[in-house]
């Protein structure tokens, strides 16, 4: 008796253990259009960081075409103008930056200007 109530608290204890972790979600990391503008107005006046840099331009925009063809272009200017250092890109680099975050500003600007107000 005692062994079959054993196997039923065992049993009934691993259903929600099972339950819990099927449930239980992954966090996702999912950056917006306000993030990559943030991140390009923080280049430009020269107060992102190199890690601020990687971790928003490594994350793919799955959910937006647009913005991931912004963060495919800066990540070719990343290859061709990248300094690193207390400046992240030499003065070209910027300047293709301004372009980038000028286009989004165009193409979001309801996101360009809520950004605006908090930076």
């Amino acid at each position: 008796m005692i062994f079959l109530i054993t196997v039923l608290l065992v049993t009934v204890l691993m259903a929600v253990v099972f339950t819990v972790l099927m449930l239980a979600r992954t966090p996702r990391y999912r950056l917006e259009a306000k993030d990559l503008i943030e991140l390009l107005r923080r280049t430009l006046a020269n107060e992102a960081t190199a890690d601020e840099w990687n971790l928003k331009t490594s994350v793919p925009f799955r959910h937006d075409e647009q913005l991931e063809a912004a963060r495919q272009h800066c990540l070719e200017i990343e290859s061709e103008f990248w300094q690193g250092g207390e400046k992240l890109f030499r003065r070209d680099g910027l300047v293709e930056l301004r372009t980038v975050l000028d286009r989004l500003e165009i193409e979001f600007p309801l996101v360009a200007k809520q950004s605006s107000q908090s930076f």
